[in-house]
């Protein structure tokens, strides 16, 4: 793999395998929008919206609806990082649609933590697509990054954050290659056998340009065919909807003055 890091600017039923394969140490610095989500014992990747959003997979909460039983870390160099900065949930909305048409349709879900994210070099919001010129044939210029697993077995990723460069894929593509089913807001991936997101990745931005264009969303054997992914772009009327709500929500029950809400 390169080691060149991109500069930061701003069969349905197939079982989820969500984690870094064949990927190389990197730094915060270089994916500082991204957070380390823990539901309960089920555990995935975010990303930073503002002082108080994440974004991250609708089937992360799939294990578990309890917020008392999710936190998120932010500047977490490996899983459960004791020096991270913990945030607990105060709310979550999932994408209305999520499931349909297909499987992990609309695989989205928004949350907001109880206090706000300390921004500083490692711990930034991400600049979200404002187009969708990347979705080309070949394109090479996607990373992705996470804590997740790092193998097909589950070995743990005892490295810390590790990042991955693919190559898009047009999704007549993908769904010849993967025999799956895919919806308008889906994209595909490829890292040529060789590299993948994989268990505990899912939720993940994608970065292109210095761009957030996707989040990881599901696939098959790590690194065995193509893996899916959430286009943001296409995504941008319901996070914007799902951000309002979830502020005016939030500011019914607690200090709007302090909280600045």
């Amino acid at each position: 793999m390169s080691s060149h890091l991109p500069n930061y600017k701003g069969g349905q039923e197939k079982k989820l395998a969500l984690k870094i394969l064949g990927g190389d140490p990197t730094s915060l610095k270089n994916f500082p929008f991204n957070v380390f989500f823990l539901n309960y014992a089920g555990v995935c990747s975010g990303v930073i919206l503002t002082s108080k959003l994440v974004l991250t997979a609708a089937h992360c909460l799939d294990v578990n609806y309890n917020i008392l039983e999710m936190r998120i870390y932010a500047n977490s160099r490996y899983f459960f990082d004791h020096k991270a900065d913990v945030h607990e949930v105060s709310r979550f909305i999932i994408h209305v649609r999520y499931n349909i048409p297909v499987k992990f349709s609309n695989d989205l879900a928004m949350l907001i933590i109880s206090d706000q994210f300390r921004f500083k070099p490692t711990v930034k919001k991400a600049w979200i697509a404002t187009h969708e010129r990347w979705m080309r044939e070949n394109e090479t210029r996607f990373y992705v990054s996470g804590w997740g697993e790092i193998d097909n077995v589950g070995t743990d990723n005892k490295r810390g954050l590790l990042n991955a460069f693919m190559t898009y894929v047009p999704q007549y593509k993908c769904e010849e290659l993967t025999d799956i089913r895919l919806s308008r807001e889906m994209f595909c991936l490829w890292g040529n056998g060789k590299r993948d997101t994989c268990r505990g990745d899912s939720g993940g931005g994608v970065l292109w340009n210095g761009m957030v264009v996707g989040i990881v969303s599901f696939g098959g054997v790590c690194g065995g065919h193509p893996g899916v992914y959430v286009n943001l772009y296409r995504a941008r009327e319901w996070m914007n909807e799902a951000a309002r709500y979830l502020i005016q929500e939030f500011c019914k029950v607690n200090d709007k003055i302090k909280l600045k809400c």
